[in-house]
């Protein structure tokens, strides 16, 4: 537990510092606007995303790590923000992001993991899908596990969080795999991009 425990908190750090690093002047955002929008949503500038969104700035727009706008923004926690690419059409909600050190998680398990329980409901409604499972974030200690939202909520303590994902139907990842129900990361519906 005490090992789970550790690597949760190193996932929350992880988050952290992705949101420091978005603060950073980065000469690329003037020439592409996609950078833009990950640095607003990344600060929870809701205004300024909303503007680039309605410029017709690409809501799928990815950073280094696979992550979209909503991923960045679900870090944050910014109900506001996550209203503003929610509304651009299409918006990924399921949207896994690709890097190994991103645990190929989505919006929602960001959410999770950082209790940021309104975002989540938000997801939730706009259909983020709870089945979906991401590496646990003990891939460093040589354990490759899948876990779901609802797993990453409890590990981190957030007991908000885990009653309303159990309430909308979440489930633990060894519930789902006895049923055989879910969507693993390599689960082609999961190429939503």
């Amino acid at each position: 537990m005490i090992k789970l425990q550790k690597a949760y908190l190193v996932l929350l750090i992880m988050g952290v510092v992705r949101v420091v690093a978005l603060r950073e002047t980065d000469p690329r955002a003037e020439k592409y606007p996609g950078e833009q929008l990950l640095f607003a949503a990344g600060e929870g500038d809701s205004t300024q995303v909303a503007r680039l969104l309605e410029k017709g700035v690409d809501v799928h727009t990815v950073n280094e790590y696979g992550e979209t706008a909503l991923h960045t923004a679900c870090i944050r926690g910014s109900p506001e923000t996550m209203r503003a690419l929610l509304a651009a059409p299409g918006a990924p909600v399921n949207a896994r992001a690709t890097a190994v050190s991103s645990l190929r998680m989505t919006p929602l398990h960001w959410c999770a993991a950082h209790g940021h329980t309104e975002a989540a409901e938000l997801l939730l409604d706009h259909g983020a899908r709870l089945t979906m499972m991401c590496d646990s974030a003990n891939r460093g200690a040589g354990e490759v596990t899948l876990v779901t939202a609802l797993d990453l909520a409890l590990e981190a303590g957030h007991e908000k969080m885990a009653q309303m994902l159990e309430g909308r139907g979440g489930q633990k990842s060894r519930n789902l795999r006895r049923q055989d129900n879910y969507d693993d990361v390599e689960d082609p519906r999961n190429a939503e991009l």
